[in-house]
């Protein structure tokens, strides 16, 4: 196995599973044949080496996962270090840095947790789509592999999401948090890494819940374990969602500038402008170079997770900083830069430029989900879909009548009802900017452009249909419903409707939404008073 194979100039030899190539001497040729027998030789073992070196790597994640893998990594609730991670970066004892804390860096023009990192290179949004739309990536090797992490509540995310990724011809991986979430990861072909959760359902839970605090440690748990293996990651949330090709355009960035700039570890979010310290990365959006500083970057953050740095001195009235992932990782991050290690990282341009939407701030993961179908980040395949179209000119009260019908109807037919265009004074908004949707979202799709399987425009036609409820062969059509008929409907179905199917009407100029994105009305009344509409 050490004798080397000596051919055209070329030692090839076959160390511990691996193939390494060494010029000898430079060679002259006596004639072109000679040449092109030989440079094809060294074509082909080359990209033998390549090829072994991939399998390398694929084996030994392989064999470190096996589809389902607790995550073990070492924890440091006594201060301990377990490894040399954290004397790497030149990170040694934390200094306690409150979230409003306004403290000078010495030497330095500005203020500890506020660290202006570098932009990335610009994103040509328009140059990247005409990219992926004329070069398909379908089969191509990715040498990235794609990491999210989830609960079951997040379920209708998972189908979409794994054909992304294996479009891309990547390999991806769920850090579960709970055991629903992971059989299903494994039915699509994806390998999951086990955290344990509770996996009742958390749609209208708002806050930091359970879940919700274990997900964003153990999402660094799960991107190590893949560092480790030899690859690089990119890592978001559930609810980072793409439209379209979004995914390919994403990864055609990162190909081109991990060739310009090969030096950065991180590629991360940009969190705009923040008021507390230490937030101003968003690491549920990020891609991680395979190099030393990555990895131990995410391994000196997991072993200091509960340093006292982090802990929050008043229990009894905590606020959910100091339960996030952000203050850590980046608290971490510019304690190395201080100490002089060399960390590669900048900030990523606007999400909207790779066709991705990162929804957060808002309120429950149930308005996260609707909206996104809303905006048409999150497709759903429903076979059975009702839609409607609204005029310009209606009132929010009527259109709320016709939702209310609407989902009535999806509710005896089995059937989905598409999220239709919202419209107040005339002008066009989003959907939740008028509506509180919290508690329909297992009952809306996102709406798509394609034709009716029929039409219902009379009330003759709708009793008629009740009574039939066809979907067409196989019950894979589309119904649509004349708006005015939904509207106006005044029959015993319609009142059970409006019962049965809380859909609260907000004012969307109240400045209460801003922060969280949408209409929000916890107690089910509208803000909206129906006199407003005449």
């Amino acid at each position: 196995e050490q004798r080397p194979l000596n051919y055209c100039g070329l030692q090839i030899y076959v160390l511990q599973g691996s193939l390494s190539s060494y010029p000898m001497k430079r060679i002259k040729f006596k004639s072109s044949r000679s040449l092109i027998k030989c440079a094809t030789f060294a074509a082909l073992a080359l990209i033998l080496i390549e090829t072994v070196g991939q399998i390398e790597r694929r084996q030994l994640l392989s064999d470190s996962t096996e589809n389902t893998t607790p995550l073990h990594v070492a924890r440091n609730i006594s201060g301990e270090t377990y490894d040399n991670s954290c004397d790497f970066l030149g990170v040694k004892e934390l200094q306690r840095i409150d979230m409003d804390d306004k403290i000078q860096v010495i030497d330095e023009d500005w203020m500890r947790g506020f660290y202006a990192y570098q932009n990335c290179p610009q994103a040509d949004a328009e140059n990247a789509k005409r990219e992926v739309s004329s070069q398909s990536l379908t089969g191509s090797i990715c040498e990235t592999v794609i990491l999210t992490v989830m609960d079951s509540n997040y379920l209708e995310v998972l189908p979409g999401w794994v054909k992304q990724v294996q479009t891309l011809g990547c390999r991806c991986f769920v850090v579960a948090i709970d055991e629903a979430i992971c059989e299903k990861t494994r039915t699509y072909g994806c390998d999951c890494l086990e955290a344990i959760g509770d996996a009742k359902s958390l749609l209208a839970k708002t806050g930091w819940h359970a879940n919700r605090v274990l997900s964003v440690k153990k999402r660094f748990e799960g991107a190590l374990q893949l560092l480790d293996a030899g690859f690089s990651v990119f890592m978001h949330d559930a609810d980072v969602l793409f439209s379209g090709s979004g995914m390919q355009t994403l990864f055609n960035y990162f190909t081109k500038v991990q060739k310009l700039l090969p030096e950065y570890d991180f590629m991360v979010q940009d969190n705009g402008f923040r008021k507390v310290a230490y937030d101003g990365l968003n690491w549920g959006f990020v891609w991680m170079n395979n190099t030393q500083v990555a990895s131990s970057l995410l391994r000196c953050t997991l072993q200091r997770w509960d340093d006292q740095a982090f802990g929050c001195q008043n229990e009894k009235n905590c606020p959910s900083y100091y339960k996030r992932s952000q203050p850590r990782i980046n608290h971490v991050l510019e304690d190395a830069i201080l100490s002089h290690r060399k960390v590669g990282v900048c900030k990523l341009p606007a999400l909207k430029n790779f066709g991705a939407k990162h929804m957060t701030g808002y309120p429950t993961v149930a308005a996260k989900l609707t909206c996104a179908k809303a905006a048409g980040y999150l497709r759903v395949a429903a076979p059975k879909r009702i839609a409607y179209d609204v005029p310009k000119g209606a009132n929010e009260w009527a259109q709320k009548r016709a939702i209310q019908i609407a989902l009535g109807l999806a509710n005896i037919s089995g059937g989905m009802v598409e999220v239709p265009q919202a419209y107040f004074h005339k002008q066009e908004l989003g959907f939740c900017d008028l509506f509180d949707v919290a508690r329909i979202s297992h009952h809306v799709v996102d709406a798509i452009d394609s034709s009716c399987l029929v039409t219902i425009a009379t009330e003759m036609d709708f009793h008629n249909w009740l009574k039939e409820r066809n979907f067409g062969a196989g019950g894979l059509g589309r119904v649509c419903f004349d708006f005015g008929l939904l509207s106006e409907m005044q029959n015993d179905f319609a009142v059970s409707a409006q019962a049965n199917y809380l859909v609260p009407l907000c004012d969307p100029g109240n400045p209460a939404y801003e922060k969280i994105h949408c209409c929000e009305r916890k107690d089910g009344i509208d803000e909206i008073m129906q006199q407003s509409s005449k």
